[in-house]
């Protein structure tokens, strides 16, 4: 805050002596949520603006520029302005009738992710990969044609994942109609457990697993945090053995890395949990929406707020 009645830009590569408190913007934060995860609860306010149908991004930097945008009845001076995400219904703008969004509950889904498809939202696909929204797209209209007209059952048309599974990987994939919990289930700071069911070819020692469980450098130079490990099974004389595999991180290709180091070849890797929801017996391409209560727990487990500024559920857009 500089002090003239107007909010400045919120740096995200901040000074060391920076801390949430020293910010008027993330002062109704929990004391426990650190300022990385403060800043994944809160987004730029051009997209805040381009979220709630208010303008495009750049028509929203314009709206700015003019001088026409304000938070919490305090001019905003610039696009990077961070909004919390809970309070992006104190957004206004001169001449703009904010349509269609209410102050709600963020919804979460679990879907059974299939080998073959990416976790990808993007036609642009030179490779001719399936796209994981196909199926939920399908699931949608399957919905829809069943007569599922209450408007908390529907399937929304932008939905956000949780982190992602590679296209040789299946199992849990959590979906969120609201981005930015996305990126905070995301982080490593939430300290929910991701665990995996994999099946691996190669000599699976006590020492490997022990380095595993304890943080492991790979041979390419990569570090990785402390994970759980454990033996479920083996066959093949020992060749062949099935672990459960837990962890925090969820980094890019991160079990596949450590399973390589120790030249493990990994022919199944399976999520079955994300922090609280399991996959169950969801079938392979279908979802279900996770209870009302137990997203409530979730958000109020890692600190984020029971509701923000969301499309209101009984508007239907495709109309």
């Amino acid at each position: 805050d500089s002090g003239r009645g107007c909010l400045q830009p919120f740096a995200c590569e901040l000074p060391p002596n920076f801390t949430k408190t020293s910010c008027r913007q993330f002062k109704d934060f929990p004391r426990h949520i650190t300022l990385a995860v403060a800043v994944k609860m809160s987004e730029r306010v051009a997209k805040a603006m381009a979220r709630m149908g208010i303008a495009s991004r750049r028509a929203a930097e314009r709206l700015i520029q003019e001088g026409k945008v304000s938070f919490a009845n305090e001019p905003v001076a610039h696009p990077s302005f961070m909004v919390p995400i809970a309070q992006c219904h104190l957004l206004k703008v001169v001449g703009v009738e904010q349509k269609f969004m209410a102050q709600r509950p963020p919804r979460i889904w679990r879907f059974h992710k299939p080998v073959g498809f990416e976790v990808t939202n993007s036609t642009r696909n030179s490779s001719n990969i399936r796209s994981i929204f196909e199926l939920v797209r399908a699931e949608a209209a399957n919905i829809r044609r069943q007569g599922g007209s209450q408007p908390s059952a529907q399937i929304p048309d932008l939905l956000f994942p949780v982190g992602r599974l590679d296209v040789n990987s299946s199992g849990l994939l959590l979906l969120t109609d609201f981005g930015s919990l996305a990126g905070v289930l995301e982080s490593p700071s939430t300290g929910l457990h991701r665990e995996y069911s994999v099946k691996v070819h190669g000599d699976v020692t006590a020492e490997a697993l022990s380095a595993i469980r304890q943080g492991l450098t790979t041979q390419s130079g990569m570090s990785y945090q402390p994970c759980k490990v454990s033996i479920l099974r083996s066959t093949g004389g020992g060749r062949h053995v099935h672990l459960n595999w837990s962890l925090t991180e969820g980094r890019n290709r991160e079990i596949r890395n450590m399973a390589s180091h120790f030249d493990w070849k990994v022919s199944q890797l399976r999520r079955t949990r994300y922090g609280p929801f399991a996959l169950g017996e969801i079938p392979t391409g279908k979802m279900a929406q996770c209870q009302p209560q137990a997203v409530a727990k979730l958000l109020s487990s890692i600190g984020m707020p029971a509701t923000a500024t969301l499309p209101a559920l009984d508007v239907d857009f495709r109309e």
